[in-house]
């Protein structure tokens, strides 16, 4: 199973390099900040658009979403295909939780206390087997520019009891992009945007899933071939 992992695309989606096919884990930061309808519209239409079986959770730029913050969440929900909050899509014999939170910082949406964290990540099957989730775990790809971890300590505990985990793919943090694999799980932050946000890269990561043995063979920052 190819799976193409993208992340805080902040509204600069036109400029990704995507395959053509593989499944598409975009996992959070969409928009740019989140206030103004047409970074909604602007997402909306590109995302809609993409041939590929295609899932997305939202991060805390992405305000449309929350129902704390939004009256019509519902029905911003349901102008994305595949949008999905803490909930888990099956494909054949894998099974993929999807949750858009990361630790409270200023005033953005699905952010929360460790404490409230907690009591969300022990919604996760206990037999998943990839999470997508807009933060990263607590001392894994979560440094910011500042060389800090910003990652769920919660989240990190909750992967603890997760026996059949072998992926997780974040974004959030800009400044820790990759991969690195730790304890038998893979992870990988794909965020596309750096800091600045004009520092952007284009390539997503291309995670070749064994669904059958439940085991990531290789991560790859993906490049189109090119004819001369």
């Amino acid at each position: 199973m190819k799976l193409v992992a993208i992340s805080d695309t902040h509204n600069r989606q036109d400029m990704l390099n995507l395959p053509e096919d593989g499944i598409i884990l975009h996992a959070g930061d969409a928009m740019t900040v989140g206030k103004q309808i047409q970074e909604l519209l602007q997402f909306a239409y590109w995302w809609n658009k993409l041939p590929q079986e295609k899932y997305y959770t939202p991060g805390n730029h992405d305000k449309f979403f929350d129902a704390a913050r939004r009256e019509n969440w519902r029905t911003y929900r349901n102008m994305i295909t595949g949008i999905k909050i803490d909930e888990t899509v099956q494909i054949g014999n894998t099974k993929i939780w999807f949750s858009p939170w990361s630790t409270k910082f200023k005033d953005w949406s699905f952010m929360a206390p460790e404490e409230r964290l907690q009591k969300i990540y022990q919604q996760i099957p206990a037999d998943t087997n990839i999470i997508v989730t807009h933060g990263p775990v607590f001392g894994i790809l979560d440094r910011n520019s500042a060389g800090l971890p910003q990652g769920s300590t919660a989240l990190a505990l909750a992967i603890q009891n997760l026996p059949d985990l072998k992926l997780v793919i974040c974004g959030h943090i800009h400044e820790d992009r990759g991969y690195v694999e730790k304890n038998g799980v893979m992870y990988v932050n794909a965020a596309n945007c750096g800091i600045p946000y004009s520092d952007f890269r284009p390539n997503p990561f291309i995670i070749d899933y064994d669904e059958v043995n439940n085991e990531v063979r290789s991560v790859d920052e993906y490049r189109a071939s090119t004819t001369t």
